[in-house]
């Protein structure tokens, strides 16, 4: 599993998959996936925990396979 570092990918991801979170909020904290988290959960009503768990699933290329065996 390949791990993408580029934020406008990751913006263009995010935007796709949560088209309820505002791109320009995403564009503004660049590099900051616990701010994406918290966009995402903000806008879909959701816990953090909930969010990184539902972001971990539809954007499986931007997080390290280590990490999801935990």
């Amino acid at each position: 599993m390949s791990i993408v570092t580029s934020w406008c990918a990751m913006v263009a991801e995010v935007i796709r998959h949560f088209p309820e979170v505002g791109a320009d909020a995403v564009r503004a904290r660049e590099g900051d996936l616990a701010g994406l988290m918290h966009l995402i959960a903000e806008a879909h009503d959701l816990t953090f925990a909930e969010a990184a768990e539902v972001a971990t699933f539809r954007l499986p290329i931007y997080l390290e396979a280590e990490r999801l065996s935990a």
